[in-house]
């Protein structure tokens, strides 16, 4: 057994026994908490102390649940009764019911932040508080600003459960929503009174100036939710002071909670007295905020304003303000500068700041789907064309975790998520959170069959509320447990657009002909660690629907989705994407199964015909793909090895069969690399009749196979294109191989000197990149800058 194979049983067996106890607490019946406040007040302190101490170097990795049952409250605080600790229900949501509580240590974290709370008659409990934005990896300090030491908090409906051990209990909080900071002056606080004196808080700032330190303090260090705490907190002593609020709004943007980082820009523009300096720094806070929420327009007039009124704003500062949001607006017409986004998404940790543009498509009902919804063409679309370019509404790489991970186990699928989509759900509160004028949009998708079917119009109108706001006062009821559902059903996995290697055509290398030719990777025979996969939601592209066989493609550059046609659509016909992929739709249905969806494309009913056991004979062959790549194996392994799969075909099939697409290219690779070893060109043409074969097992017709002869007027001339432009055939598959494969071919003659042969070849890639990429000469020139310039000095052009 391997150490990875350990640990991630070990991992599956530790969730298993979280999951078996939480069973038990649901089939054992109600009964009274018990309380030791002197006990549970000393090992707060503790755990506290724990939290404040250094990490070790290596992170420790949390485990939780994921689209398991979670409570929330959607009852008003103000129709809810008072309810003393000792009078709470164990296993029980105490409906009907809201605890008065106050803080009294120090917060800590694991999982979930930790706060040991007493109520007014003095009996004391644990409480953890799950998805609470700005705590997860928060140091102790930043975790006070948030759950001062102090604090009165209300919790409605709050849920108390009995630990691995009955003798002790501990209150869950799912939803930020249920927690209320309530304040000195609350009528909820009227004939309260405490049995023990209020605890001794950290030390308080006086001045506007200290407050400002520690909210700055904050700041710097990223955490910004205890930043712009730390500002509330100061405002409400000092309420005159405008770069208080300022400051709170600069925490506020870095957030992206942007309606409320442009409420505090506005409220400030709107005092009397200051000085046009300061002024001049709410108009540049309100534009960097209107940047954020897409009012491209009026950020600029924003800027502009502030350049007027503070000579000491750099032009040059300005200008590149003015510069990217002209940028923004060319992009929502999706006139792109595609090789800068392809550039910047190779840089590890890098978010790519873009527009977002929607192209001739639109969400629609569909009655043959059963009523739900889909995304149809608003008009005739051409193969290639860019139909959307989407922003995640959240996104997590591995590149950008550090720190403490949770990794969690879907309780629908019953297999266990990555730390990214761990820290995507987590975004995508924190997100509504902070500007709740965006939950529709999120609410607003498939959360599966165990709710409502959302509503038929999409997106929905979002209406912001530039209303001046307190970080920490949620008016929205956050059903977490449905953020989850929905998360599950619509993730997708970020496929980033990466650099194309074909064979290498080049002379450097040391000798030996394998190590100068670059092999396609192969996601089937070896998955990829779900460690180091990324996640995302995106919101438009989550509706469209499934097709093994789609009329789309996608890809990204880091955390923004392309979506392009691949075969003509006519207006008012579906758009379909793929969700997964697979060797045939016996693994394809396996993976749909997360998404509650059945498949029946041509590729689909492709497979069934050829029957079950011929199916997974196919998908235990490409498993073993990997083994050819040996360096004993010789063509005739690799052709014996092609035979088998294509005996898992019907021989009523016809030309469409990307399995052997795959096994073809591996035989091509394989003449390759005879053809260098002993120097004999009749290699060379076996690998490029299996390219040939290859691109026609993905649909693509090709309309020239010879080898030699001339290329003349019968075929074209200069414009002589060995394959045809139709691609109703196609398929998704095909856009990660069909351009490397044309290009291979490509290669091969020019190495056989067939310069006109390579040419038309050379032309051929670049349709087939324009389908299943896009974007023009300069992205694809960055993307094949291994073998462009040395296929110029050969007389082939690949890009105009």
């Amino acid at each position: 057994m391997s150490g990875k194979n350990a640990v991630a049983i070990s991992t599956e067996l530790h969730l298993q026994d979280i999951q078996h106890r939480m069973e038990r607490e649901r089939q054992l019946g109600p009964g009274p908490p018990p309380a030791c406040r002197i006990s549970l007040i000393e090992q707060s302190k503790y755990n506290s102390t724990l939290c404040a101490k250094e990490r070790p170097s290596l992170s420790p990795m949390y485990y939780g649940f994921m689209c398991h049952e979670q409570h929330f409250s959607s009852t008003p605080l103000a129709e809810l009764r008072p309810l003393a600790l000792s009078a709470m229900q164990v296993r029980s949501n105490n409906k009907g019911h809201y605890l008065l509580c106050r803080v009294v240590t120090p917060p800590s974290w694991m999982v979930g932040t930790i706060l040991c709370v007493e109520d007014p008659a003095g009996d004391v409990q644990n409480m953890i508080v799950f998805n609470y934005p700005g705590t997860r990896r928060t140091k102790i300090h930043a975790l006070q600003a948030i759950f001062p030491v102090g604090s009165v908090l209300a919790i409605r409906e709050p849920l108390l459960v009995p630990l691995k051990s009955d003798n002790a209990t501990l209150i869950r909080v799912y939803s930020p929503s249920d927690i209320t900071f309530v304040r000195s002056g609350d009528r909820i606080l009227a004939d309260v009174t405490w049995a023990y004196p209020a605890p001794a808080p950290a030390v308080i700032p006086r001045t506007a100036d200290e407050w400002d330190e520690l909210g700055g303090s904050h700041f710097e260090t990223g955490r910004f939710l205890a930043s712009a705490a730390t500002y509330t907190s100061a405002l409400e002593l000092h309420p005159s002071e405008p770069f208080l609020q300022l400051q709170r709004g600069r925490a506020y943007h870095v957030l992206e909670y942007l309606s409320a980082a442009l409420a505090d820009a506005t409220a400030v523009m709107r005092q009397r007295g200051i000085s046009d300096h300061t002024r001049s720094k709410a108009f540049y806070l309100a534009g960097c905020a209107e940047y954020g929420l897409s009012h491209y327009d009026t950020a600029i007039l924003q800027f502009k304003k502030a350049l007027y009124l503070s000579p000491l704003m750099p032009i040059d500062q300005f200008k590149l303000w003015d510069e990217r949001c002209r940028g923004r607006v060319r992009e929502t017409r999706g006139d792109y500068d595609w090789e800068a986004m392809f550039k910047d998404a190779q840089v590890p940790g890098k978010r790519i700041d873009v527009a977002e543009f929607v192209g001739p498509m639109e969400v629609q009902q569909m009655p043959y789907r059963g009523g739900g919804r889909g995304v149809v063409a608003t008009r005739d679309i051409k193969a290639g064309e860019l139909i959307l370019v989407s922003k995640a509404f959240a996104a997590s790489f591995p590149d950008e975790l550090y720190g403490d991970r949770v990794e969690l186990q879907n309780s629908i699928t019953g297999g266990v998520e990555s730390a990214c989509s761990s820290e995507v759900l987590s975004q995508i509160i924190s997100k509504i959170f902070g500007r709740p004028e965006l939950a529709p949009l999120v609410f607003g998708l498939y959360a599966g069959p165990s709710y409502p079917d959302p509503a038929h119009n999409y997106p929905l109108r979002v209406l912001s509320d530039h209303n001046v706001r307190s970080p920490l006062v949620q008016e929205l009821n956050l059903d977490t447990q449905r953020i989850d559902h929905i998360f599950n059903f619509n993730v997708f996995v970020p496929e980033t657009l990466r650099s194309v290697h074909p064979l290498d055509i080049s002379s450097h290398g040391d000798g030996n002909p394998s190590n100068e030719i670059h092999l396609f990777g192969n996601p089937d025979t070896t998955p990829p660690n779900k460690d180091d996969l990324p996640s995302a939601l995106f919101l438009l592209p989550s509706l469209f629907n499934h097709s093994c066989d789609g009329n789309t493609t996608w890809y990204n550059f880091r955390d923004i989705m392309i979506i392009r046609a691949i075969k003509p659509v006519q207006k008012g016909e579906e758009l379909t994407l793929p969700y997964v992929q697979g060797s045939s739709t016996l693994s394809r249905h396996e993976r749909l199964k997360k998404y509650g969806v059945t498949c029946d494309c041509s590729l689909c009913l492709a497979d069934r015909e050829d029957g079950e056991e011929a199916c997974r004979l196919r998908e235990r062959l490409l498993d073993s793909l990997g083994s050819l790549r040996s360096p004993g194996t010789s063509p005739a392994d690799i052709r014996s090895f092609l035979c088998k799969v294509e005996g898992t075909h019907s021989a009523l099939r016809g030309p469409i069969r990307p399995a052997s697409g795959r096994v073809r290219y591996e035989l091509a690779i394989a003449y390759e690399i005879m053809a260098r070893k002993s120097m004999d060109a009749s290699f060379r043409i076996q690998a490029i009749a299996a390219c040939m074969a290859a691109l026609e097992a993905y649909g693509i017709m090709v309309l020239d196979r010879s080898m030699w002869g001339p290329v003349g007027s019968t075929l074209g001339g200069d414009e002589y294109l060995p394959i045809s432009a139709e691609t109703r055939n196609l398929i998704v598959e095909g856009a990660k191989y069909c351009t490397q494969i044309s290009l291979s071919i490509v290669s091969a003659f020019v190495l056989m000197e067939d310069i006109p042969r390579a040419r038309g070849w050379a032309r051929a890639t670049r349709i087939l990149d324009n389908i299943f990429v896009g974007c023009g000469d300069a992205l694809f020139k960055a993307r094949h800058e291994s073998t462009t310039d040395v296929l110029i000095q050969s007389g082939v052009v690949l890009a105009d």
